[in-house]
């Protein structure tokens, strides 16, 4: 873990690595957009200097940024603790579980909702996608 030499820098340390997080995935939805910096500069109205800035690491993003970062891209930070994080990425891979079984005992017994030739079965749910690997 890192060591640092006094709170402050520790403190600093952090925040640096939490903006980039959340700049992380502005860059993300930027890139599947095809949307420059210059670009996202204008939509949240700053300039193309201040965004590169940002994506440097050389300031920071304050909370303003963030929502109209959000507005612009039509995207939504969530917040959730690691503890809260582990739990769903749990949840899921048990909900995955459930799924996979299921489709292999629909496949092993026949059913006409089951590809016997597929290695790999997409089941479409209300919100998401899940792909099945058998």
């Amino acid at each position: 873990l890192l060591d640092f030499a006094d709170d402050k820098e520790g403190v600093e340390q952090e925040s640096q690595f939490m903006a980039m997080q959340f700049l992380s995935r502005v860059d993300k939805e930027m890139a599947r957009r095809g949307m420059t910096k210059k670009e996202l500069a204008k939509e949240v109205d700053t300039s193309a200097a201040f965004i590169t800035q940002l994506f440097r690491g050389d300031r920071k993003p304050n909370w303003n940024m963030l929502v109209k970062m959000k507005f612009a891209l039509d995207i939504d930070f969530v917040v959730c603790t690691r503890a809260e994080q582990e739990e769903l990425i749990n949840s899921e891979i048990k909900d995955y579980h459930r799924r996979w079984t299921k489709s292999y005992l629909r496949l092993k017994n026949g059913s006409r909702n089951a590809d016997p030739t597929s290695l790999l079965e997409v089941v479409n749910t209300s919100k998401k996608d899940f792909a099945l690997a058998g």
